[in-house]
């Protein structure tokens, strides 16, 4: 559908559902949810860290010979944070037709073809910038473990589609 129709719709759907509402019935949903492509990456720079410190930890404590079942119990918890923030805490970003969505550390972010003001495409890097307030969301393979290769061809797509600017820095 164009986008135009897709307004049309969403408007006749606003004035049913404050009918509906005024009935006591329960609002009509006839918009289908936008098909989108995720990509999953893996933060381990914290887990990397809390094992670090925990090991770090480990090595203070049995030097001073004060070590407890007490720390023994806290180092395992450390290390099962570390193993759970690694493989629950997953960077994602999902591109669909006229929108991109991104997940960091706690919350998604959408930003609509209008909101893009450029798309760089780079060897082991992707980054987008916003209009709003210069700011950028940058996808790496070393410290996201992004398949940057695929990614980087789906955003070249998505550029085309909504005539955005996109620097390509492989060529």
């Amino acid at each position: 559908m164009s986008r135009k129709w897709e307004r049309m719709v969403e408007k006749n759907q606003k004035t049913i559902n404050a009918k509906r509402k005024k009935e006591g019935l329960s609002p009509v949903s006839a918009k289908a949810k936008e098909a989108k492509e995720a990509f999953k990456g893996m933060n381990w720079m914290l887990p990397f860290f809390l094992v670090l410190i925990t090991i770090l930890n480990i090595v203070m404590f049995i030097r001073q010979d004060a070590m407890t079942r007490g720390n023994w119990i806290t180092f395992a918890v450390y290390i099962l944070l570390a193993v759970l923030l690694l493989f629950m805490n997953r960077p994602t970003l999902s591109i669909g037709r006229s929108s991109i969505t991104s997940r960091r550390f706690a919350s998604f972010q959408t930003a609509t073809a209008a909101d893009i003001e450029e798309i760089q495409l780079m060897k082991n890097a992707v980054v987008i910038r916003l209009k709003t307030k210069k700011k950028r969301w940058v996808y790496t393979k070393i410290t996201h473990w992004f398949p940057i290769a695929s990614v980087s061809e789906r955003l070249r797509e998505f550029a085309e589609v909504n005539h955005i600017a996109l620097a390509d820095d492989n060529q």
